[in-house]
């Protein structure tokens, strides 16, 4: 079956969509952590505050893409386990 190049953009941005709003979220319900972050004594070569979100952003969405990828391979109807998304859905 050949999958449109429409269909194939919209389940792209939907693999990454997904795991950047979840970490939006985990993100927006844990605002207070990180300026109690900056209280703490920092060791000389700990990264800047600002370099966490960056971070994690580039993170969720490679893990979008790697699921993206997974599911437009055709992977996740692989033999023996039918169930592929199941470990990838979990970390998320």
């Amino acid at each position: 079956m050949k999958i449109s190049t429409f269909n194939k953009i919209w389940r792209l941005a939907l693999c990454i969509l997904v795991p950047v709003g979840v970490g939006g979220l985990s993100a927006a319900l844990t605002m207070g952590a990180m300026s109690s972050f900056g209280e703490m004594k920092q060791p000389p070569l700990s990264p800047p505050a600002w370099l966490f979100p960056v971070a994690w952003t580039i993170l969720y969405v490679l893990m979008g893409l790697a699921s993206w990828l997974i599911w437009y391979t055709g992977t996740c109807n692989a033999k023996p386990s039918n169930n592929v998304w199941s470990p990838s859905a979990t970390a998320l």
